[in-house]
């Protein structure tokens, strides 16, 4: 499964440990120990919900005025390099989530 601490952009770093508006920064000091926001899985009803989140993280990825040194910011706008973590699973579908 790919995990989307491997696809984020440490380039991206912000030294500020300060927050902004409630959301955490990057800290490149804490190397290893670095605090990531974690999604296991985000479940649609059809394939057509999918493509069309795929196509909006990644829009949201190229925007010009997205500050991605933000940790979620620069989880959303990463999600449409794994798109594995989107499931399709059909409302009728009783498999455990």
């Amino acid at each position: 499964m790919t995990k989307l601490k491997d696809l984020i952009s440490k380039d991206k770093i912000n030294d500020d440990k300060a927050l902004d508006n409630g959301l955490e920064r990057y800290d490149e000091s804490a190397g290893d120990n670095q605090k990531w926001v974690s999604i296991k899985k985000i479940i649609v009803e059809t394939e057509r919900d999918k493509e069309q989140l795929l196509k909006a993280f990644e829009y949201i990825h190229y925007l010009r005025d997205i500050d991605t040194d933000f940790i979620a910011v620069n989880t959303i706008a990463h999600i449409y390099q794994a798109p594995d973590l989107i499931e399709v699973k059909d409302k009728y579908d009783d498999r455990d989530e």
